[in-house]
């Protein structure tokens, strides 16, 4: 007797908005903090946590005098940062020059507070 197997279809989930736009930030963060730090601190859970306060890493001055100006990482803060960095913190070490498009930054937020 021969039993047939229903073929299984497992489509892979496609990524959403937020992290395809994580893209543009993975070769210096992850979202975790499992295998040390990359260039720059980790991001998941960065919505709600003090700028500049991750254990263990060397911020820059720059970063510093930003958490002194704006303390926590408010949905508006990332929103401003992600938009210019060079602008809200002038002479921070990021090589990153902006997300110029609003909803993406809003999607790349909403990600980054999920995780």
């Amino acid at each position: 007797m021969l039993f047939l197997q229903p073929a299984l279809h497992v489509a892979a989930a496609a990524p959403s908005a937020g992290e395809r736009a994580f893209q543009k930030c993975y070769a210096c963060h992850s979202v975790g903090n499992e295998g040390g730090y990359t260039a720059g601190p980790p991001l998941g859970g960065i919505v709600g946590r003090r700028i500049a306060a991750q254990p263990n890493f060397d911020y820059s001055p720059a970063m510093e005098r930003y958490a002194a100006k704006r303390k926590v990482w408010s949905r508006a803060a990332l929103d401003a940062f992600l938009a210019d960095p060079l602008k809200e913190a002038p002479g921070n070490e990021m090589g990153f020059f902006g997300m110029r498009d609003p909803a993406e930054r809003k999607a790349l937020i909403d990600w980054l507070a999920s995780q």
